[in-house]
C-alpha cells in the first residue's frame, strides 16, 4: 500500500477518546439544562395552581361576606376551606373605615405555609 493511501486511511478511522468524551460532555451539558427547564416549568405551573385556588377562595368567602345582612363585627377571624383537594387557611380582619363603612380584608395561605398567596377586600355599609 502506497504511503498516501495508508495516511488517508488512516485519517478515517474515526473519533478519538478525547473527542468521544467532548462529545458526551456536551450532551450531558445540554441534558441538564433541558431538565432543569422542565423541572422550573413544572415548579411554576404548580404555584400558580395553588394562587389560582387561593384567588377563588378569598373571592368566595368575600362573596359570602357580602351577601350577608348583617354588619360584620370589628376585629379579626379565621378559618379553613379547602378547595381541588387543596386545604387552605384564611384570615379576616374587619376595620371602621369611617362614614359608617366597614372595611374587610381576607388573607389566604396553603395550610401550614406562611406565605399569603390571595389577598380580598372590600367595604360594606355599617348602618
Amino acid at each position: 500500500m502506497p504511503e498516501d493511501e495508508r495516511r488517508r486511511h488512516g485519517s478515517e478511522r474515526g473519533l478519538t477518546l478525547v473527542e468521544t468524551l467532548v462529545a458526551m460532555a456536551v450532551i450531558a451539558a445540554v441534558s441538564m439544562a433541558a431538565f432543569a427547564l422542565l423541572s422550573q416549568g413544572a415548579n411554576f405551573a404548580a404555584s400558580e395552581r395553588d394562587r389560582i385556588a387561593a384567588s377563588i377562595v378569598a373571592d368566595n368567602l368575600l362573596t359570602e361576606e357580602l351577601l350577608r345582612q348583617a354588619v360584620p363585627d370589628l376585629g379579626e377571624d379565621d378559618g379553613e376551606t379547602e378547595i381541588s383537594g387543596r386545604f387552605f387557611e384564611w384570615s379576616k380582619t374587619v376595620t371602621d373605615a369611617g362614614e359608617d363603612l366597614r372595611r374587610i380584608e381576607y388573607k389566604v395561605r396553603l395550610k401550614g405555609f406562611a406565605q399569603t398567596l390571595a389577598r380580598a377586600q372590600t367595604v360594606k355599609v355599617a348602618a
